[in-house]
């Protein structure tokens, strides 16, 4: 790895969105693949990310700013992905944030990465109902994801399931 993307890392890794930024903007006008960027260097930062967490080492807020500079990150190579990943054919997803629950980062990194791997995927939003989910299948989504981060609705996710 070079310093640029140790850099890189870290800045991940701290959660430091305007650094990850810039050394994005520096690496891909060097012709550093987009690819590579993700899954050699930015993935493993928040994958250690989840390591410290699980390990009682970092708190909730350290992991969630890792994730939205993640997130940014990942918002600025979208236009630069261009066919290093292939669409999945015909393959359609759908990731929507149960209803009675508003929490959406978890949700946004999960369409980020299937984007990224080549899956046509709807963003149905937070607080969704049986009938949002209901749609996307009209929509030709074959799978659908419930994401949430609070136990009380789960029962939600049942009914989804049941439906």
């Amino acid at each position: 790895m070079t310093t640029e993307k140790d850099s890189l890392y870290d800045a991940v890794l701290l959660g430091d969105k305007k650094s990850v930024l810039t050394i994005l903007k520096n690496r891909v006008a060097s012709g550093v693949s987009v690819i590579d960027l993700i899954d050699r260097v930015m993935i493993p930062a928040v994958k250690e990310v989840g390591e410290k967490f699980s390990r009682n080492e970092i708190y909730v807020s350290e992991m969630l700013l890792s994730a939205r500079a993640l997130q940014a990150g990942l918002n600025f190579l979208k236009p630069f992905m261009g066919d290093e990943r292939k669409r999945k054919a015909g393959l359609k997803m759908a990731v929507g944030t149960v209803k009675g629950d508003l929490h959406e980062i978890g949700k946004d990194l999960v369409i980020t990465m299937l984007r990224i791997n080549g899956f046509e995927v709807f963003d149905l939003g937070i607080n969704c109902d049986i009938d949002t989910f209901r749609k996307a299948v009209n929509m030709g989504a074959r799978i659908l994801m419930c994401s949430a981060l609070m136990t009380t609705t789960m029962i939600f996710m049942q009914k989804i399931v049941e439906e």
